[in-house]
């Protein structure tokens, strides 16, 4: 009878971590889902990766959260890590002409579970990198065999991302396995030229769920090299100046950023240049794959500025000149500023 409760107990025991795993990943999901609207308005690109890649990995953008009772009470959701991770897209790095990259994905021969997951991980690979504006062109059975730098410069490739799933013996646990993933990012010759994530875990593991764990942290490096590029290319440039007059709300400034930088795309940069009474400017700087000429800057930032809409306050374009756009902020009655 002993024996009888200990296999049962000791079967509970190994059970549990997994049912708790499963009950607080749908509550970490629910958490992200919650804190969207911080996210403010997102253009349909960025809403599609929320929806297809950071809620399915909802885990990884929480830094801390608390239970009582198996219920999730409080969690910290990294509303800037999910920003950084919806604003990296091709034109950062590439052109727009030059944004075709070489996928592979290989398996060893050791490997005999890996198949179906190669597949999946194969395929998710592409719709997240084709979301970012890349085109992916899957390797063939022939340039499978050779280092992807042979074969991506004859397919007039941009670069190149490789993916392997290795099984090998474990050597802490005789007679045990375990998978070895690597993601490999190849821009030859761009300020994200090479990013390399690797991963161990158990049979047990989920190959999918891991790989995908790794192209999440692939993309921020290399967003946050593109960011760095940027900022460093720009550092001594004054970009063209949106400036606000009649300003009552740090708000105001922050909401005029926010929607202007959704409707122009990540191809420009606004950032704050000098708040005061009343008064503040914001500045636009263009990429590399952007147009930098300030007439094209202003017109642009005129024709978005038309259409956003804002909460609480309209904005009034009373000037545009060669590097300025000058804006006049008008209180909509009977509502507080945002």
């Amino acid at each position: 009878m002993q024996t009888v409760f200990l296999a049962l107990l000791l079967g509970f025991l190994a059970a549990t971590p997994a049912r708790a795993a499963d009950t607080i990943a749908p509550q970490l999901r629910a958490q992200v889902e919650k804190a969207r609207p911080n996210l403010g308005d997102l253009p349909a690109w960025q809403e599609e990766i929320f929806q297809n890649e950071v809620l399915p990995s909802s885990g990884r953008f929480i830094r801390d959260y608390k239970t009582a009772g198996g219920q999730v009470t409080k969690a910290d959701v990294d509303l800037e890590g999910i920003k950084r991770y919806l604003a990296f897209t091709s034109t950062q790095i590439l052109k727009p002409d030059s944004n075709k990259i070489l996928l592979f994905v290989r398996t060893n021969s050791a490997c005999t579970e890996c198949a179906k997951p190669a597949n999946l991980v194969r395929a998710d690979l592409k719709e997240r990198l084709e979301r970012r504006g890349l085109v992916v062109l899957p390797a063939t059975a022939d340039e499978m065999r050779h280092d992807p730098s042979e074969a991506y410069s004859k397919r007039n490739a941009a670069g190149w991302v490789l993916a392997e799933i290795r099984a090998e013996d474990d050597p802490d646990h005789p007679g045990d396995s375990r998978y070895s993933l690597l993601l490999d990012f190849h821009f030859p010759g761009t300020v994200a030229s090479n990013v390399l994530k690797q991963m161990e875990i158990l049979p047990s593991d989920s190959i999918e769920v891991s790989m995908s764990r790794l192209a999440i942290d692939a993309i921020l490096e290399i967003g946050a090299k593109a960011r760095t590029a940027f900022a460093a290319a720009n550092v001594e440039s004054p970009g063209v100046e949106v400036a606000l007059d009649g300003v009552t709300a740090f708000s105001m400034v922050t909401q005029v950023k926010s929607k202007l930088q959704a409707a122009i795309g990540n191809d420009y940069r606004v950032v704050e240049k000098r708040i005061e009474r009343g008064r503040a400017s914001l500045s636009v700087l263009a990429g590399s794959a952007a147009d930098a000429r300030s007439d094209a800057i202003t017109a642009l930032v005129g024709d978005q500025l038309k259409k956003i809409v804002l909460d609480g306050f309209t904005v009034q374009i009373t000037n545009v000149g060669t590097e300025r756009v000058d804006l006049k902020v008008i209180p909509v009655e009977g509502k507080g500023s945002a």
